[in-house]
């Protein structure tokens, strides 16, 4: 048998034949019976992509200047635009899956958009190009807080299944309308936005006829918010917007655009792999690690000027892609554990990740008169390093937010050794059977309040009972005391 730190690494990510079985079964069910789900995020990932060739094959872009000859840059304003205003609506926006009334507008501004969009296909109005921009894009805005209450619901494993799904098939589509005359891409384009709110509201409703949905990951853990949470998502959209921009200057014909596709495809399976790999070795921290290492890479390729564009736009789709699908998937735990409304998190974060690609734009158009200079090179290396130094420190930080909401959120193998933790700790420090009973309940993340009304205590008894377990225990905050069982529960 092979040893050494290579052979320690396969046999870590190494697949257990029962995972396999457990594995296969959950993908075929989700994809027989959560096909509303990852159906209705291929459609507006394929509408995405049927957008961007339009806009290059449409002479609408040559009459445009500046930032709004990038094709997704007009659909990002509205973006922006609808995501402000959700952030402004939250407090009596409880839910968008579950309005009808939000759901409806949706679908009636995406088809609205991809009718503009198919007249400027043919006319080349730019009219039409801002008019199906703005209204796809603020059709978006809604979607993307709909998807997040709902993949907010699933487990990790069942919402990256769904994200590989989503982009596995709507990038082979989209490649096989690739080079199909211009009435079938447009025709496709209405086609896949016509049925994509509903489709949304189905998986949702599907989602919520479970009786036992699973719990979403590291429940057991909570955490304050943090600015911190949002520097990778700024950081990743800001890399993105300017390689948007700049690559959008650099002589790319439409066939470079498979290779991104490619990339997405690409994207698509290595979330199914990362569904099945799940563990206590590969987790949420990784997946987010390969995301910005993609991202990076595709950035710090851009500014050499013998790379090939395609090549440098591929992997950087690849790592924003990687980011972004987890992002949908994940935020919904942040949101849980920091005990926020959901649409209110989705909302900011969404906001502060897409808000963050416009500045992004700005500074590749700066750059794009001057590519021959030293400083394009230089621009795109220092947000490279950026990046890195950013996963340095915070990642590695044990006490940032964004490392406790990762690492609280792997997965393990071995079931909940919270109740055997708990036992331990209070035969440890001569816990009374009432304060046993509250330690379980903390344990969890749970409130005073929380405590007392389960167990039929006052509120304040509740209180009485923590501070004297956290004497007991010399610990000061209910952070500390879910550090020590996870320590425990986990064997560190």
């Amino acid at each position: 048998m092979s040893t050494g730190p290579a052979a320690d690494t396969l046999n870590n990510l190494a697949v257990p034949r029962n995972r396999l079985r457990t594995w296969h079964k959950e993908a075929a069910d989700e994809l027989r019976s959560g096909w509303p789900r990852w159906t209705s995020f291929a459609c507006i990932w394929l509408w995405s992509c049927l957008v961007g060739k339009t806009y290059l094959t449409s002479g609408a872009l040559s009459q445009l200047s500046g930032i709004f000859a990038v094709p997704t840059v007009m659909t990002l304003l509205a973006n922006v635009a609808m995501l402000t205003v959700i952030v402004f609506l939250s407090d009596s926006l409880a839910t968008i899956v579950g309005s009808r009334g939000a759901m409806t507008l949706a679908g009636i501004l995406l088809a609205g958009g991809s009718l503009g969009i198919a007249v400027t296909a043919y006319t080349s109005s730019v009219t039409a190009f801002i008019t199906g921009s703005c209204l796809g894009g603020a059709a978006i805005g809604f979607l993307k807080i709909a998807w997040g209450e709902m993949f907010s619901r699933m487990s990790l494993q069942r919402g990256l299944m769904d994200m590989g799904l989503s982009l596995v098939t709507s990038t082979l589509v989209f490649l096989a309308l690739f080079a199909a005359p211009l009435a079938a891409q447009v025709g496709a384009l209405i086609i896949c936005a016509l049925p994509c709110s509903w489709l949304t509201w189905e998986g949702a409703r599907r989602l919520g006829e479970n009786p036992t949905p699973p719990p979403p990951p590291g429940a057991a853990r909570t955490i304050s918010f943090s600015w911190t949470l949002l520097i990778l998502p700024a950081l990743v959209g800001l890399t993105f917007g300017l390689m948007g921009s700049v690559l959008a200057s650099r002589p790319m014909t439409t066939a470079g655009m498979v290779g991104p596709a490619v990339a997405e495809f690409a994207a698509g399976v290595l979330l199914l792999v990362a569904s099945l790999l799940l563990s206590r070795r590969f987790g949420a921290s990784q997946i987010y690690a390969l995301g910005l290492v993609g991202t990076a890479a595709g950035a710090a390729l851009a500014s050499v000027s013998t790379v090939p564009t395609w090549l440098a736009a591929s992997v950087n789709e690849l790592g924003f892609a990687i980011f972004y699908f987890f992002m949908v998937v994940y935020w919904g735990d942040l949101a849980r554990r920091m005990n926020r409304p959901v649409v209110r998190t989705y909302a900011f974060g969404y906001l502060v990740f897409q808000a963050s690609q416009i500045p992004g734009h700005f500074m590749g158009e700066a750059l794009t008169p001057s590519t021959e200079q030293t400083l394009s090179p230089l621009v795109f290396l220092s947000i490279v390093l950026a990046l890195f130094v950013t996963v340095l420190l915070v990642f590695n930080d044990p006490r940032s937010a964004l490392h406790q909401w990762l690492a609280a959120g792997e997965p393990t193998e071995n079931g909940d050794e919270i109740p055997n933790a708990c036992a331990e700790l209070a035969s440890q420090y001569a816990l009374t059977p009432r304060e046993h009973e509250v330690l379980g309940l903390l344990a969890r993340g749970r409130t005073a309040a929380y405590v007392g009304h389960s167990l039929g205590i006052s509120q304040g008894t509740a209180k009485t009972h923590i501070r004297s377990i956290y004497h007991k225990m010399d610990i000061h905050t209910q952070q500390d005391l879910m550090d020590l069982i996870e320590a425990m529960a986990t064997g560190q």
